[in-house]
C-alpha cells in the first residue's frame, strides 16, 4: 500500500532524530538498515542524514546539537530542512530505542518507490523493446529489490551462536539437519553428505558421465523425501525422463529414445512404472535461463512445496542477463557467486555441474582432474564448498571414481571407487549388491588397485 507523504517524512525525521540521540552507535546501527538514497529528495532529511553520518566517521559527536546546527548552517542542510521550525520538529523526533523501526519504515518506502518506478519503466518499454527482455529486465530488478528485503546484518557472541547450535541440534527433524545424504553410501558415510546452505560442484570430461552422475544423485535423494529440483539446460524434460526411466528399468537409454525396444525389454519398462510413487523430484526445462531466472524458479519451488537440493546442469548453459557485454569469465564468475549466494539465501545444498577446460583434455586421461582443469572461471574453486571430479581412464571402461578434490568440512584427496553403466545411465558403488551384470563384468584395463578407496570407518 502506497505510504503518504507526510507519513513517509515522520519516519525520516525520526529516524535523524533517533541518530542524534543515540550518537555514534545509534548511526552504526541506522547504516545496516539504510542508505543515504532511501530518502525522498524533495524533503531535505537524507542530507541532514548524511551530514550526520560524516560528522560521525569524523569523530564529531551528532549528540551535541549546537555543533550540528553549526555544521547544518554552513553546507546549506539548514535551509533544506526549514529552517528553526524543522530543527523544533527534530526535537520533538524519536529517541534511540525506536531507531529501527524508523530505519525499517525509510527502507520500505524507498523500496516502495522503486519497485513503481520499475513497473512503470518496463510497462513503457513493451512499446518499443521485445516481451522477452522487458520480462528479463524486470526479473532483475525483482531480485535486486528481494536482496534488500531479505538482507540482514547477523552479529552474535559466540557463546550465543554455540546455543543455537544446540537448539538446532536438539530440534532436528531428518529434513532439516546442516547436510542431506545423496544416496551413496561411501559418499554419505565418509562425508556425510551434502552441506545445506553451501555451493557444490560436479565436473567431469564431455561425456563423461556428469548429467547422469547428477540425476542418480537428485533420484537418490528424492527418494529420502528430500524436496529436489533439477534445472535441466541442456536437456529437454523428456530427455531426462527417458534417462531416468532407462536407469530404473535397466534398458539400453539409446534404444529407449528410439522406441525400438523388444517385447522384454518393454516389459522392463512398464513394470518399473507400474506402482511408482511419485518422488518429490521437480525437472525444470531452464534451456537459455540467466541466474536470475533460477533464482525465481527455485523460490517459487520453495514456496509452493519447500526445496531442499536444485540441480544446474550445467554452468556453460546459463544465459546473459539483456545488455550483458562481460567477457566470458567474468559472466561465469558473477553466475557462480550468484548461485552460491542463493543456497545461503534458501539454505538449500546446490549443485552445479561444470565441464573440464581443454588443458583437462589435451592431458592423460589417466591423470586426475585438477582443480585448476575447471572450465570457465576460477570463481568455482574459490566459492565452492566442495568439488568432486568424476574420472574415467578410458572413456569405454564401466569402471571409475568420484575424486573429492575440495571438500570444506570433510576429506579431500580421496576416491571412491564407481561403475559407470552408460547404456543405462546409471552409477553405482563398486561392491554394491545391485550392480547390473554388465558392470560387474571384470574390466578389462585391470585398476582395481589404482581405484582403492580409504577405509571409512
Amino acid at each position: 500500500m502506497k505510504q503518504s507523504i507526510e507519513r513517509i517524512e515522520e519516519a525520516e525525521i525520526g529516524l535523524c532524530a533517533a541518530c542524534m540521540d543515540g550518537g555514534s552507535q545509534a548511526i552504526e546501527k541506522a547504516q545496516q538498515i539504510v542508505s543515504e538514497g532511501d530518502f525522498l529528495t524533495e524533503r531535505g532529511w537524507g542530507e541532514l542524514y548524511s551530514l550526520l553520518c560524516r560528522l560521525n566517521d569524523a569523530e564529531t559527536s551528532v549528540s551535541d546539537h549546537a555543533r550540528v546546527i553549526s555544521k547544518a548552517k554552513a553546507c546549506g542542510v539548514y535551509d533544506a530542512i526549514g529552517g528553526t521550525a524543522g530543527f523544533e520538529r527534530l526535537s520533538a523526533g524519536g529517541t534511540a530505542e525506536n531507531l529501527e523501526g524508523y530505519a525499517r519504515d525509510v527502507r520500505d518506502a524507498a523500496i516502495d518507490r522503486q519497485l513503481r518506478a520499475s513497473l512503470t519503466t518496463r510497462l513503457r518499454e513493451l512499446d518499443d523493446i521485445a516481451a522477452t527482455d522487458v520480462r528479463a529486465a524486470l526479473e532483475s530488478d525483482l531480485v535486486a529489490i528481494d536482496s534488500r528485503l531479505s538482507s540482514s546484518v547477523t552479529r552474535r557472541t559466540i557463546g550465543d551462536a554455540y546455543g543455537d547450535v544446540i537448539e538446532s541440534i536438539r530440534n532436528a527433524t531428518s529434513n532439516d539437519k546442516p547436510k542431506i545424504l545423496t544416496g551413496f553410501d561411501g559418499l554419505d558415510r565418509k562425508q556425510g553428505g551434502l552441506r545445506r546452505g553451501a555451493l557444490h560442484v560436479i565436473a567431469a570430461r564431455p561425456s563423461d558421465g556428469k548429467t547422469s552422475l547428477g540425476l542418480n544423485m537428485a533420484e537418490n535423494m528424492a527418494e529420502l523425501n528430500y524436496q529436489v529440483l533439477f534445472a535441466s539446460m541442456e536437456m529437454a524434460v523428456s530427455e531426462i525422463a527417458e534417462r531416468s526411466l532407462a536407469a530404473r528399468a535397466d534398458v539400453n537409454s539409446k534404444i529407449l529414445s528410439n522406441r525400438k525396444m523388444r517385447d522384454s525389454e518393454r516389459e522392463k519398462v512398464e513394470k518399473a512404472v507400474q506402482g511408482f510413487e511419485p518422488l518429490p523430484l521437480t525437472i525444470q526445462d531452464a534451456s537459455g535461463m540467466t541466474v536470475n531466472q533460477l533464482r525465481g524458479i527455485a523460490k517459487v519451488q520453495r514456496n509452493e512445496t519447500g526445496l531442499d537440493v536444485m540441480f544446474v546442469d550445467y554452468l556453460s548453459c546459463i544465459g546473459r542477463e539483456r545488455g550483458n557485454n562481460e567477457t566470458d569469465y567474468l559472466h561465469y564468475t558473477h553466475c557462480v557467486r550468484q548461485l552460491r549466494l542463493l543456497a545461503r539465501e534458501l539454505n538449500i545444498a546446490l549443485v552445479l555441474l561444470c565441464q573440464l577446460n581443454r588443458q583437462a583434455e589435451q592431458g592423460k586421461r589417466s591423470e586426475r582432474p585438477k582443480l585448476s582443469h575447471l572450465k570457465e572461471t576460477g570463481a568455482i574453486e574459490q566459492d565452492a564448498h566442495s568439488v568432486t571430479f568424476i574420472h574415467r581412464e578410458y572413456p569405454d571402461d564401466p569402471e571409475c571414481e568420484l575424486y573429492f578434490a575440495k571438500w570444506r568440512d570433510g576429506e579431500r584427496g580421496w576416491a571412491l571407487p564407481m561403475f559407470f553403466n552408460s547404456k543405462f545411465t546409471k552409477f553405482t558403488e563398486q561392491g554394491v549388491s545391485d550392480i547390473t551384470a554388465t558392470a560387474t563384468t571384470p574390466s578389462k584395463y585391470s585398476r582395481q588397485s589404482k581405484l582403492a578407496c580409504p577405509s571409512t570407518d
